[in-house]
């Protein structure tokens, strides 16, 4: 499989390197340049920044989604995290992801950032809620509910599982 790297960040601040799918039907910018690396579930692109692309459908990037929903399983609110984030804790509008042995908090607005893990995890409480068909998530979507580390709700996330 091929990686490409792609530097955005400024010389002022290092930011942590991300994997994101490459959709192979756009054009990549030709002020993208980089070296390969291999995913074992398709064609990633590693990029440098503290601001996740949003997700667009056609885009040249893609980046994975965390979807918040309702019983009804209406998107509430989603997130977007690099290729392999699994999420590991919900506090408020923060998600919180593990990304290789790494922890890092997403927000609504694309930031991305490494974090601490709060003292209260996210804890599965009801692994068997059901994956909206209308998110299209495929053999990989699940669904999970969980216990906001803030306010003690339980909020249902939908996800792909990390494939290998």
């Amino acid at each position: 499989m091929l990686a490409l790297i792609f530097s955005c960040a400024s010389a002022k601040k290092h930011f942590p390197e991300f994997a994101l799918w490459i959709n192979r039907t756009q054009e990549m910018p030709e002020s993208y340049v980089g070296k390969q690396d291999g995913h074992p579930c398709g064609e990633v692109a590693i990029i440098q920044t503290d601001r996740i692309p949003e997700y667009e459908p056609g885009a040249r990037l893609q980046p994975e989604q965390v979807h918040e929903v309702d019983a009804e399983g209406e998107v509430l609110r989603t997130w977007v995290t690099p290729v392999d984030a699994e999420p590991l804790a919900i506090a408020g509008t923060r998600l919180y992801v593990r990304l290789h042995h790494d922890t890092y908090v997403i927000g609504l607005d694309r930031s991305i950032e490494v974090a601490d893990l709060p003292q209260k995890r996210m804890e599965s409480i009801n692994p068997e809620c059901a994956v909206p068909s209308t998110l299209n998530m495929g053999a990989y979507g699940v669904c999970h509910v969980f216990q906001d580390v803030v306010s003690g709700a339980n909020r249902s996330l939908v996800y792909s599982m990390i494939c290998s």
